[in-house]
């Protein structure tokens, strides 16, 4: 019996787009001014620019329900459209969701902000993914992972343990986060925001910048996707996960949990490093994320790092928590449906320390088998995951 996990549907809301093609789109040829964060946020925040989206067509009322979740089912419905799945009822049972987010819904900080009152069920990170089963009628595993900022990916990579294991047939996956004004005031203490622009593995950058957004796949197992006939971007080749077990929130220097993560990556993918073709980097612009990246990547890849692309697609989207991740994910499907690597934006002046190939300027057209990305969290949660071609047994 196989095991392999199919990528069959895709749904996104970003900053730079509200459907999957515009931010493709937007992605490999275009650039997208910052604005301020929500009126939400303090005004005496030193730095309040934010990736925010806009214009989201209603599809429920986010003074309510919260914007997170709004751009959740949102996204979640395209990926289902975007599957040929109309009506979702026929699989009911066997379809679940994992959703990640790291810092829950954001009705609470707005109902605060405007000084109205609010339950405590208000701030849970499981109000998402509860949500989105409830609205969609998914009646299988419902889970929500909160494991920081690559809680999109652990979420992924839960899924796929679940559908490996033939407990499920197909899991609504992903990540959705809104700016948060928690989020921003930690960020500002911490002095880690950029003024000028998430500057990935630049010389001159100066920490991240926030995003939001939702980034949804559906996964199915292999037989589930051939019996409905299912178009498939890749397969879901392996992951793996570790923790530092280091520091709150910095990263352990030497990138031992980096390393651990990417290599059992490749052992569960039964793939050795020179198979991976493009690399999706955590990339947020701060000094250490980027430098651990850089030093996994040379220890991983050896001399092959020096010439393998790696892109960074914060320095469009901002970073956006929990949803980080997914993003990544989705970004993978769409760069081997089409052999394509996006560039990395403000990426001209690149860190000496940082001995990779960023991909910079333009897309760059390359023959994809397997896509390596990386996700590292506060907590030291680290998780790689690759999604390759798919090839019919």
């Amino acid at each position: 019996m196989s095991h392999r996990v199919f990528i069959t549907g895709l749904g996104v809301v970003s900053p730079i787009g509200i459907c999957v093609e515009a931010y493709w789109d937007a992605l490999l040829h275009r650039e997208r001014p910052l604005r301020d964060a929500r009126d939400t946020q303090p005004s005496h925040m030193a730095l309040r620019r934010t990736h925010n989206v806009d214009d989201l067509p209603a599809a429920s009322d986010s003074t309510t329900t919260g914007h997170v979740n709004e751009f959740a089912l949102t996204a979640a419905k395209i990926a289902l459209e975007d599957a040929g799945i109309a009506d979702l009822s026929p699989f009911a049972s066997r379809t679940g969701v994992a959703i990640g987010n790291a810092m829950g819904n954001d009705v609470l900080e707005a109902r605060r902000f405007r000084g109205e009152d609010y339950q405590l069920e208000d701030r849970f990170a499981f109000d998402v993914a509860a949500r989105l089963g409830n609205s969609l009628g998914a009646r299988g595993p419902n889970l929500s992972v909160s494991t920081a900022c690559s809680a999109g990916l652990y979420a992924i990579a839960s899924a796929t343990m679940l559908i490996r294991g033939g407990s499920i047939e197909r899991m609504i996956v992903g990540g959705a986060e809104a700016t948060s004004r928690v989020a921003m005031g930690c960020f500002n203490r911490l002095a880690a925001f950029d003024p000028v622009a998430c500057r990935p593995f630049s010389a001159d950058r100066k920490g991240t910048l926030m995003g939001e957004g939702a980034a949804v796949l559906l996964l199915e197992s292999e037989a589930a996707a051939i019996a409905r006939g299912s178009r498939v971007y890749g397969v879901i080749d392996g992951f793996g996960w570790s923790c530092d077990a280091h520091h709150a929130t910095i990263p352990e220097p030497s990138a031992s949990g980096a390393i651990a993560a990417a290599g059992a990556a490749l052992r569960d993918s039964r793939i050795d490093a020179s198979s991976i073709d493009a690399v999706l980097a955590h990339g947020t612009g701060t000094e250490q994320n980027d430098l651990v990246e850089s030093r996994m990547l040379e220890e991983v890849f050896g001399s092959g790092a020096a010439t393998l692309p790696v892109t960074a697609i914060k320095s469009k989207l901002g970073h956006s928590g929990g949803a980080a991740g997914a993003f990544q994910c989705l970004t993978a499907a769409l760069m081997i449906r089409d052999g394509l690597v996006p560039p990395t934006s403000h990426g001209s002046n690149l860190d000496r320390r940082c001995r990779i190939e960023l991909v910079r300027e333009r897309p760059l057209a390359k023959n994809l088998r397997h896509v390596l990305m990386n996700s590292y969290a506060f907590g030291g949660n680290n998780i790689s995951l690759i999604v390759g071609k798919e090839q019919r047994s």
